[in-house]
């Protein structure tokens, strides 16, 4: 593979890993107000 194209993968998967982490905190904040909901209201 190219130089340049071996370059943009691994900055297109540098992105990728960045956007998933991003997620996985969404995802985490998400549960932590379900719980918080959760155990407020009962």
């Amino acid at each position: 593979m190219p130089t340049h194209t071996m370059k943009r993968f691994e900055d297109e998967l540098i992105e990728l890993k960045e956007k998933i982490l991003s997620m996985g905190g969404m995802v985490e904040k998400a549960i932590k107000r379900s719980m918080k909901a959760l155990t407020e209201h009962s």
